[in-house]
């Protein structure tokens, strides 16, 4: 319904319920955590598992395979979980590795961070109104996983892709965060979740000032009338 309607009202509502999914992909990955690391993985964030509930909130849905995640004190890092979903339409390059690994040194391992790359290409969705890779049918499914795999970014067309509106930027500088093909390299839900936030309220600031502004200034042009139309008036008499 959002397709093809970039007006302001439509840009705002496009941030905010982004800026909603991000904060929840943040409170999972740090559900009960005390100490900032992340504890659980959705494992499946895509357009399909955000229920749209009253007054157009957001809600995360379908945990069905989600992970909880181990902590190792001597490495300092997260255990990591087996991967074991392929598809690439939603999914990170790590996930791309669809060899059988025959020792546990060869299985490639996940953490929260492929909750991040998917969450970009859900702020890709919603931007666009379109499929970051295109039509999800399966004979694509070979010419894309290649691509994933590579790290290749999902291009964003005009007028996303160069446009001004700062609404545009902050999907881009929140999609970058996203991206890196290096999990290592991709922001934490937090932060994405922070810049989309910190937008909604500097632009909505924005707005209020612009509408501010052009009351008075149509306040002003009415004023202008009037006065002449008295001229007017008084050399008529």
């Amino acid at each position: 319904r959002m397709r093809g309607q970039n007006s302001r009202q439509g840009n705002m509502m496009k941030l905010r319920v982004a800026a909603s999914i991000a904060t929840g992909v943040a409170d999972i990955h740090g559900v009960e955590s005390m100490d900032g690391r992340p504890s659980m993985v959705h494992y499946d964030i895509n357009p399909r598992n955000v229920a749209m509930c009253a007054g157009g909130r957001p809600k995360l849905n379908d945990f069905n395979i989600g992970e909880f995640l181990r902590w190792n004190p001597e490495t300092n890092e997260t255990c990591g979980f087996p991967s074991r979903m392929h598809e690439p339409w939603w999914r990170a390059p790590e996930e791309m590795n669809t060899t059988t690994a025959t020792s546990i040194e060869d299985t490639v391992l996940l953490d929260e961070k492929v909750d991040i790359y998917a969450l970009g290409n859900v702020l890709y969705h919603i931007l666009t109104t379109h499929s970051p890779r295109g039509k999800m049918k399966r004979e694509r499914m070979e010419l894309v996983r290649p691509m994933v795999a590579q790290g290749i970014v999902p291009e964003l067309p005009e007028p996303y892709a160069s446009g001004t509106d700062p609404v545009y930027t902050a999907f881009r500088n929140a999609m970058a965060l996203c991206f890196a093909k290096d999990p290592k390299n991709r922001g934490s839900a937090k932060e994405v979740a922070n810049l989309l936030t910190h937008a909604v309220v500097v632009i909505t600031a924005v707005h209020k000032e612009e509408d501010k502004q052009a009351a008075v200034d149509e306040a002003a042009a009415d004023e202008n009338t009037d006065d002449d139309q008295e001229g007017s008036e008084e050399e008529a008499e």
